[in-house]
């Protein structure tokens, strides 16, 4: 597959998808019954809705470039595999990962980092 900048292509799409920026004002799950449970800040819960919010801006990016979406299994690397249906051997790996802001005494943004978890339990071939 031809080189391209897919975080430039996906950060261009969330602007021209959300001109006034994106609401992160989450409060809840809704049912059909009109139900709203709240949510709460664990890790997973947050990153779980960070995906599903991403998911849609990914194919539309695809979709733009004739490209191929495979989504994995839940805790399998990566999230979403593209390719060309013509070249199926040639791919790229996107996984979706989130953190937390933390800020120091002086009210400053720290420096922040990303975990993949352990490969003993995370990365591996459910099979």
């Amino acid at each position: 597959m031809e080189k391209f900048d897919f975080a430039n292509l996906f950060e261009n799409k969330i602007k021209l998808l959300y001109p006034d920026g994106i609401e992160w004002g989450i409060v809840g799950i809704l049912t059909k019954n009109g139900n709203v449970y709240t949510l709460s800040y664990d890790s997973k819960i947050l990153s779980g809705i960070f995906e599903i919010f991403c998911e849609p801006i990914v194919r539309s990016i695809a979709k733009d470039h004739d490209i191929v979406v495979e989504t994995s299994a839940q805790n399998v690397y990566p999230d979403f595999t593209l390719f060309r249906e013509n070249d199926p051997t040639n791919k790229i790996a996107i996984e979706v990962k989130s953190t937390y802001r933390q800020y120091n005494k002086k009210g400053e943004l720290r420096k922040f980092g990303f975990t993949l978890g352990s490969y003993r339990s995370f990365l591996r071939d459910p099979k």
